[in-house]
């Protein structure tokens, strides 16, 4: 909209504001606690709004709450409050959140051990994963393996060009 623009007719609606629950979890299901959870629009990096309490940095049982969501496709995202220090890592999740709950109830949310420590360098894996279309659902997105570097794991493991697998974003 611009300054002196014909606006009539044009509608604005807001979506509501939701709170999200959940607990986090390593990969074998045991609770973490300390790790902060926000919740924001796909491709934005927020922190879901203020949390005086806390509420959205998990518990000693790796429970959270998130208040102040934003609902429709969002983006969960869990990492460790102290970066370089911590022995997980971080995760970030589509999801999709109704306005019609007020409260919504996550699935557990799986966060992998570290297992390169900061600063030192990571390994490389052979491949190079293609870049989603712009504007693409990142509820159905699939990794495609755009490049394999000959002599490296992957192809030893029969992974070639174009395979697909569905999007994990779960960091190391």
């Amino acid at each position: 909209m611009a300054a002196g623009k014909d606006t009539s007719g044009v509608r604005i609606e807001l979506a509501p504001k939701v709170s999200v629950r959940g607990t986090v979890v390593d990969t074998d299901g045991k609770p973490i606690a300390g790790m902060q959870v926000y919740v924001s629009a796909p491709g934005v990096w927020s922190s879901s709004g203020d949390d005086e309490d806390k509420r959205n940095v998990t518990d000693e049982q790796g429970r959270y709450e998130v208040s102040n969501a934003p609902s429709g496709k969002v983006q969960v995202n869990v990492y460790p409050r102290s970066w370089g220090s911590d022995e997980f890592s971080w995760t970030s999740m589509p999801v999709m959140l109704s306005s019609d709950a007020s409260m919504t109830e996550l699935a557990p949310i799986k966060v992998a051990r570290r297992r390169v420590k900061e600063g030192d360098k990571s390994g490389e894996l052979g491949i190079k994963v293609k870049e989603p279309e712009p504007g693409a659902d990142p509820l159905t997105r699939q990794l495609v393996v755009a490049y394999v570097r000959p002599g490296s794991p992957p192809p030893r493991r029969g992974c070639r060009s174009a395979t697909r697998s569905p999007a994990s974003t779960g960091r190391t």
